[in-house]
């Protein structure tokens, strides 16, 4: 959430002003779930994988329901085989969930391999890109952090989402105790 409170008015402010406990309370509960799913990261791994799956399956049923309502064969086929791919690949997941976690953080850490050589590769080579210092060094943790997944795997496939989602949440509370503070000071 990004604002600048230069062309607020008075009343403007007075309403953010009131609502700045919100944030509060929005980042302090992100933070103890965040600090929660870095603690149990085996469990908050599998939930989260678990949640993929029920969400591929619910993307499946609505596909399915999409292809009722479609009138040329072409668009039919194509929706109704998106419906059982998703209720396919969804189902597998909620009916394997550890070896599904297993399987898409060695997916995860070959994306992190892959994208960060483009992305160190990309800012090395191209000569007029801003903060080009910052890419380069972003690329080459990326890189890093897929080649440090790929080799702790499979054990890291029981853990690192569940950090990666605790990280994430711990990140949004942050940012959200800072929008308090800001809204909190605002005159």
């Amino acid at each position: 959430m990004y604002f600048s409170t230069k062309d607020l008015d008075a009343h403007d402010k007075k309403e953010l002003h009131q609502s700045a406990p919100l944030f509060l309370w929005l980042g302090i509960g992100a933070l103890v779930l965040g600090s929660l799913a870095l603690y149990f990261s085996f469990f908050s791994t599998l939930i989260s994988v678990f949640m993929l799956g029920a969400l591929l399956m619910v993307m499946g049923a609505i596909e399915g329901v999409q292809s009722l309502n479609v009138r040329k064969w072409k668009n039919l086929f194509s929706h109704l085989f998106l419906s059982i791919i998703y209720s396919v690949g969804g189902g597998i997941i909620v009916a394997h969930p550890l070896v599904s976690e297993i399987n898409l953080t060695l997916l995860l850490a070959f994306f992190f391999i892959l994208s960060g050589l483009v992305k160190a590769i990309f800012a090395f080579t191209q000569h007029h890109i801003i903060h080009k210092n910052w890419q380069i060094l972003n690329g080459i943790i990326t890189f890093i952090l897929g080649v440090l997944i790929w080799i702790q795997w499979p054990e890291s496939g029981l853990w690192i989402i569940g950090v990666f989602v605790g990280i994430n949440a711990l990140l949004t509370g942050w940012s959200w105790l800072m929008i308090y503070y800001l809204l909190k000071h605002l005159k």
